[in-house]
């Protein structure tokens, strides 16, 4: 039996084995081919080239759905566009749906560095077949965690970011530094993001870690200040997430009432895991009782470890 040459990538995307999956897709110039790298940057959380991606496939990138949706829609154009083997003619039973059995709790604050330079491996781990990850933001830096932006904060944070840059390789650029670092009376304020992150859990939930991946590279990459509702909004929009987007611009009661239930849920976890500071993973099911947490370091190591980590929960 013939087997298409994007099938091989498509193996290596849920073997989770980005980089040969990108070596062999970079060699197809197809529109089929177009589309699955997209798909690739989207499980890597590389919003801006999936895009350029998906536009060079002539796909509409922000009326996407979900990762999984768009791995199964890709599936099922693949096969479709692939021709019978004459050679098999023995009928064989469709591959049954694969469903979460483990759950991952991603204990995070969308302001913190580290948290942002575990985009990848979340994503990795998101597109895993038998792996769901629950986001659970903490609020350490909202509240009565917040604070200005001064001259000698901004250079600590720079100084860390930098850190984090050359130890995990995720980018933290000029424009960062200058437009948001530097503002002038700027905010170090994570209760905005995390607000704008419930607004997404609310309506589409299944996309909340793109949402968080997409504020991050916004303020890190983009250097777009997402402390301010509007720019959060703005991104939101971008997605196709126009209903979260909305109650950004117009928070309801019930809104804000529901971020500070999940903080509280979440600083909960913290305090019965004995987790200090974020990020933080918790594997298993809170409504077992079979939970252990993992410590924030697994999120920089070997991939396959960490998800023999989180399969074994």
């Amino acid at each position: 039996m013939s087997t298409h040459p994007l099938q091989q990538v498509l193996q290596h995307l849920h073997a989770g084995r980005w980089n040969a999956a990108h070596d062999l897709v970079q060699h197809d110039g197809s529109m089929l081919a177009a589309w699955l790298h997209g798909i690739l940057h989207l499980q890597e959380g590389d919003l801006e080239d999936a895009e350029n991606w998906y536009d060079r496939a002539a796909r509409h990138f922000r009326s996407r759905g979900t990762l999984a949706e768009e791995i199964a829609a890709f599936e099922a154009a693949l096969a479709a566009s692939t021709p019978p083997d004459p050679e098999d003619s023995e009928e064989r039973p469709l591959p049954m749906p694969s469903t979460p059995t483990v759950t991952v709790t991603y204990l995070f604050d969308p302001l913190c560095g580290w948290c942002y330079a575990a985009a990848p491996v979340l994503a990795r781990l998101q597109a895993t077949p038998g792996v769901q990850v629950a986001l659970a933001p903490t609020g350490l830096f909202a509240g009565a965690g917040a604070r200005p932006m001064d001259a000698q904060f901004a250079a600590y944070a720079w100084a860390n970011d930098q850190r984090i840059a050359q130890l995990t390789g995720q980018p933290f650029s000029q424009a960062y530094r200058e437009q948001v670092l530097a503002q002038p009376a700027g905010r170090f304020d994570s209760g905005p993001a995390t607000l704008a992150l419930t607004a997404v859990a609310q309506t589409e939930p299944a996309r909340e870690l793109e949402a968080l991946q997409a504020f991050q590279r916004a303020r890190y990459v983009d250097g777009r200040d997402t402390t301010a509702p509007t720019v959060l909004a703005d991104v939101l929009t971008a997605l196709g997430l126009h209903a979260a987007a909305t109650l950004v611009r117009e928070p309801t009661d019930v809104l804000r009432a529901a971020m500070l239930q999940r903080v509280a849920a979440a600083r909960a976890d913290m305090q019965a895991l004995g987790a200090q500071g974020v990020p933080q993973l918790a594997v298993g099911d809170a409504a077992t009782g079979r939970r252990r947490a993992l410590g924030g370091q697994a999120l920089y190591g070997n991939f396959d470890a960490l998800l023999q980590q989180v399969t074994q929960a």
